[in-house]
């Protein structure tokens, strides 16, 4: 019967299988080495031959480890649903990146009048999404790359301004179409 461990690194926990008799283990997630419960140091009872001579000057081939991932206490749900998320971010990020564009083109026509106010504004808040977006990003990913650190942040900054577009254009919306019944209902006098 498989036998429950915890990784002392990451916390996850993992399905050891009866017959693993591996001194050390590594981990599926995070790749911490984890001593094996079952692991033995003798040599079975009954053996053919002498094992052969290890080689001291090279470090000994990495075995996959046997260590199978539980997933059976965990929150998360595990569907395939990356292409319904995928689409939602790609979106989110179209509408934040249009924002941005529309804010940056405002905020310069205002400077060319004379105005610094609104290009110092519009960059102030977009430091902070990017401050927000990038401790988001690493509680999450502390272990990724920085190239793919840049993309999630990057990512995860257009996503939350496209979300306040969304919010913004939507309220607007709801606003002409309360303002065009109110106009029906006075009998087009506005």
């Amino acid at each position: 019967m498989a036998t429950r461990i915890s990784c002392p690194s990451c916390t996850r926990l993992l399905l050891l299988p009866a017959d693993c008799t591996a001194e050390v283990l590594t981990c599926p997630q995070c790749r911490a080495e984890i001593p094996n419960p079952q692991g033995t140091n003798t040599p079975s009872p009954v053996q053919a031959e002498l094992p052969p001579a290890r080689e001291t000057s090279s470090p000994p081939p990495s075995i996959p480890s046997p260590l199978i991932p539980d997933f059976r206490n965990d929150d998360v749900d595990f569907r395939d649903n990356r292409d319904e998320m995928s689409k939602w971010t790609v979106t989110l990020s179209v509408c934040g990146g249009l924002g941005i564009a529309y804010a940056l083109f405002g905020s310069f026509v205002a400077l060319r009048g004379g105005e610094i106010w609104p290009l110092l504004i519009v960059t102030s808040v977009l430091m902070v999404f990017v401050l927000f977006s990038t401790v988001a990003v690493l509680r999450r990913h502390p272990n990724d790359s920085m190239g793919t650190l840049a993309g999630r942040i990057i990512l995860g900054t257009l996503s939350t301004i496209g979300v306040g577009v969304s919010v913004v254009v939507l309220l607007g919306l709801a606003a002409f179409i309360v303002m065009f019944v109110v106009c029906l209902a006075n009998g087009a006098k506005c």
